[in-house]
């Protein structure tokens, strides 16, 4: 799998998301010293863009889920809330901002795991935008985090 950074591309007209090959494992900083705006994907925008990529082609997986300290919830907590959170974010925008309000004060998303229904592919989309993918997902990515759907 190869590692990809979230960055935002402002040079059109309008600004996008691109999963940017990032072979050397850079931190996101060091990127952003280097030119580029770095998408700092936290807990929300992480279920946003599972939701974005739920309808243009990808399967949600799985949601890491942690809590403040980074450290995995236990095993029942996440039994109980992690299908729930699948299932919302997939179909049901109401009532998934309800749960957040509800569960997801103490708890955090660290990482997402999707399938791409095309190519049978898994990514990891995780904190701080970094993306862990086979090289082929990159235009599917691209595509799905701007708006359009996959071929």
């Amino acid at each position: 799998m190869a590692v990809l950074q979230l960055i935002e591309d402002r040079s059109g007209d309008t600004s996008r998301i691109e999963p940017l090959p990032n072979p050397d494992e850079k931190e996101p900083e060091v990127l952003e010293s280097e030119g580029f705006s770095t998408v700092d994907a936290g807990s929300d925008l992480l279920i946003d863009f599972a939701e974005q990529l739920s309808h243009a082609g990808f399967k949600i997986l799985e949601f890491s889920l942690v809590d403040r300290y980074f450290t995995e919830v236990d095993e029942d907590i996440a039994d109980q809330l992690e299908p729930r959170l699948r299932r919302l974010v997939a179909s049901d925008r109401r009532g998934l901002k309800d749960f957040k309000a509800r569960f997801l004060v103490d708890l955090f998303v660290d990482h997402v795991r999707l399938r791409n229904r095309n190519t049978g592919n898994v990514i990891v989309l995780g904190q701080e935008g970094v993306v862990h993918a086979h090289a082929e997902e990159i235009e599917y990515l691209s595509r799905a985090l701007n708006g359009g759907q996959q071929p």
